[in-house]
């Protein structure tokens, strides 16, 4: 029997049997930590694709509110902010599953959430059409703040469903982290090896 492997604290990878990740070897991120609740394979890999069948909101809310649960936030947070979708995919999904997530997280963890802070601005193609290297280039100026001056200062825990090569919590935390955060933490529900 094998041990878990642990997860780094910086991008929620799982680290190998020398604690060291080889993700962060060879990335920078914009956003300062990661968690995540489990891998992405097994059960938590079906309930993600649930999630992201569409009209799944009521069973996204209750995973976050089951993550809230499970694992304790991380550290003093001001604001829960899930990852937008353009609005065209939130219409054909019929709502946003990392919107959901963050609402149950929130509400376990009661904390504010924050779901007109950040908007995407344009309709990229899904992320795993492309390569690792061409991810950060797909995402490239897709996202924008709407309140910088609410942004000043504040820590925030940046909520997602699953994070492959972390491209997309890269591009949302520098574009929050531009309009003034003081520190972004990668929030996923589960993390995939790419």
């Amino acid at each position: 029997m094998h041990a878990p492997l642990l997860p780094c604290p910086r991008c929620a990878a799982s680290l190998g049997p020398f604690a060291q990740c080889l993700v962060c070897a060879r990335e920078a991120f914009a956003f300062d930590a990661a968690i995540r609740l489990g891998v992405y394979e097994g059960l938590a890999r079906e309930a993600v694709l649930r999630i992201k069948a569409g009209w799944n909101e009521p069973l996204a809310e209750t995973l976050g509110q089951c993550w809230a649960q499970a694992q304790p936030c991380p550290e003093p947070i001001d604001a829960l902010v899930p990852i937008p979708l353009h609005w065209t995919r939130r219409l054909r999904r019929g709502y946003n599953q990392a919107e959901a997530l963050a609402r149950g997280l929130a509400s376990g963890w009661r904390l504010p959430m924050q779901s007109r802070w950040l908007w995407r601005i344009r309709a990229t193609p899904e992320q795993k059409a492309f390569r690792r290297n061409a991810r950060r280039d797909n995402l490239k100026d897709s996202f924008v703040v709407t309140r910088p001056r609410d942004l000043q200062g504040q820590r925030i825990l940046l909520v997602d469903d699953v994070m492959t090569s972390g491209a997309t919590c890269h591009e949302a935390s520098r574009v929050l982290k531009a309009a003034g955060a003081s520190r972004v933490i990668a929030a996923v529900l589960v993390r995939a090896n790419d």
